[in-house]
């Protein structure tokens, strides 16, 4: 997309709010399968304020059935702006069952995760637009949009 610097990037990045990530202690609190009460409202996540400056921001737009193999890296957050986006979640040091690096999202999720006993399923979630996740630093995930146009908006530590 060329060059992230400028005036117009400049105009363009003041419109978006960065989330806040949160402390290590708080996510030392995150466990595979649970979010603890303090943490969780309705579904939503408020974390603790901390001094990253860090940041790096990923605009994506991606099309029904495409999506992202499973991969990890640092924590980010993603939010959806348009369209409906699975979000399918392995926590560290887990492996991941019946997985293929040649093989799309979408046909892991309808070959693969059918054959998976429970205790070995992701933690599954839909996005749908203003929702955001967290995800923490080398959680394993994968994504998979829904709708015919998808938009994001990622931002990474």
């Amino acid at each position: 997309f060329g060059s992230q610097f400028g005036e117009d990037w400049e105009k363009f990045l003041s419109l978006y709010t960065f989330p806040i990530f949160p402390s290590e202690s708080l996510k030392m609190k995150i466990s595979a399968k649970e979010m603890p009460k303090e943490i969780s409202e309705r579904g939503r996540i408020y974390c603790e304020k901390t001094d990253l400056v860090d940041r790096t921001l990923s605009f994506g737009i991606g099309g029904r059935n495409t999506g992202v193999p499973f991969h990890f890296h640092g924590p980010g957050f993603l939010e959806m702006l348009h369209g409906r986006k699975r979000f399918l979640l392995y926590p560290p040091k887990n492996s991941l069952p019946l997985y293929d690096p040649n093989v799309t999202t979408l046909h892991w999720t309808r070959v693969s995760l059918p054959l998976l006993e429970h205790e070995n399923r992701p933690l599954d979630c839909i996005l749908e637009p203003g929702d955001i996740i967290y995800f923490p630093d080398e959680w394993l995930h994968g994504t998979l949009n829904l709708d015919d146009y998808n938009v994001f908006m990622a931002t990474f530590a």
